[in-house]
């Protein structure tokens, strides 16, 4: 796929405060102030999916943002193709799956800046890491890529390659692997 207008913005989560769909929606609003073209489908669900889906309308975004609700993780799939950019403006996250799912489908992510996220997007060369209380900082990011296709290709290809690295596998092997070298044992040898 290749990066155009209007930009497709990604969420897959929990809709809570905790997970930043909050600063989500003002992100948007920005984007929207800055005249980029975007739409943005936000997956998950929770409690307060009423009053995020009431911002929107009281502040003249609702045309650009498509709550999607629950998906089943098997159709996941649909949703990350058609995506080119997956935001996830969280307080706190270990490494989340989502953005690994989401870089297999070439999918570029902007994430907060916390726990492994920064660590492992400058691995993989992919996406950028922001604070999450840094709106202009996402939007920045954000209007970088539109600005310079060529940069968004570059990662996208990258975080394909190392989705693989996050698949049931490779974890598996990482896990032999590691008893492997405790117990002494070199398969290399012959």
């Amino acid at each position: 796929k290749e990066l155009t207008c209007p930009v497709n913005l990604l969420f897959v989560g929990a809709l809570n405060e905790a997970k930043g769909v909050g600063q989500l929606l003002e992100i948007a609003e920005q984007l929207l102030f800055a005249k980029v073209p975007f739409s943005l489908k936000i997956v998950g669900d929770g409690p307060d999916i009423k009053r995020y889906q009431s911002w929107c309308v009281e502040h003249g975004i609702s045309d650009m943002i498509y709550f999607l609700g629950w998906i089943p993780h098997n159709e996941l799939g649909r949703v990350y193709s058609e995506a080119h950019i997956i935001l996830l403006p969280s307080q706190s996250e270990g490494w989340p799956k989502v953005l690994s799912e989401a870089m297999a489908y070439g999918v570029v992510p902007i994430a907060s800046n916390v726990s492994s996220i920064p660590q492992i997007l400058n691995e993989c060369r992919c996406g950028r890491a922001v604070d999450p209380e840094d709106l202009e900082g996402f939007c920045q990011a954000i209007m970088d890529y539109v600005n310079h296709p060529d940069l968004w290709e570059r990662e996208k290809i990258s975080g394909i390659k190392f989705a693989g690295k996050f698949t049931y596998t490779a974890y598996l092997d990482s896990v032999k692997n590691m008893f492997l070298k405790a117990w002494g044992i070199n398969l290399d040898r012959p």
